[in-house]
């Protein structure tokens, strides 16, 4: 529910501003204890998070017709923000090929997660470029989010669509590319590994037509 979505993490927060009492303990081995409860509480506290953003979106997409270009575009601009703040240096080079004029029929703002999500997992796995491109094929339409990081193994391939695979990454829940399957997949799609290698890895998905 709505209430309890909110009680967990905030009694993870609490138990952290709790947790600063032993770091101000007389005793030296309470105080050297201390930044490893607040690590552990902090961690627990991302994954309840996530958990709960991972059942928040499961719902009926709201099906319309959209500028699938555009949204792109205001993917990247969010993926590229959200890189500043982590590391002003970070070179997030975020492709749009997609054609202006290319339409899809989808709920627009599951479609962004499933879009931001993609991107955050190529960028926190160590690409500096994504290349997003669209076609029809068939019924349905592909779309490519294609990056240029170290590739997945096929130990890792394997399973990386289910929740809490993290592929090594630190301090990762392993759930965007959980969400990511799952939001395609109630547009009527899916999701897949096309390709993947020391020149990068290419995600495409399908949307029914």
């Amino acid at each position: 529910t709505n209430k309890n979505n909110h009680a967990l993490p905030n009694m993870l927060s609490t138990a952290g501003l709790l947790s600063d009492r032993p770091a101000r303990s007389e005793d030296e081995r309470t105080r050297a204890l201390a930044p490893t409860i607040l690590n552990t509480i902090d961690r627990a506290a991302r994954l309840a998070s996530h958990a709960i953003e991972y059942v928040r979106d499961q719902r009926t997409p709201k099906l319309a017709s959209i500028d699938l270009a555009d949204l792109v575009d205001e993917v990247g601009v969010a993926l590229q923000e959200q890189g500043e703040e982590s590391d002003p240096n970070i070179v997030r080079d975020w492709i749009n090929e997609v054609a202006h004029d290319q339409p899809a029929r989808a709920d627009r703002d599951l479609l962004y997660r499933v879009f931001v999500n993609l991107g955050r997992n190529a960028f926190e796995a160590g690409a500096t470029a994504v290349t997003v491109r669209a076609g029809a094929k068939g019924d349905n339409l592909a779309v490519d989010v294609s990056d240029n990081g170290p590739g997945v193994s096929q130990e890792l391939a394997e399973g990386i669509f289910r929740p809490f695979v993290t592929g090594g990454r630190a301090g990762g829940a392993g759930l965007g590319l959980a969400i990511a399957r799952d939001l395609v997949r109630v547009h009527g799609g899916d999701i897949a590994i096309a390709e993947t290698g020391k020149q990068g890895t290419t995600f495409r998905f399908t949307l029914p037509l």
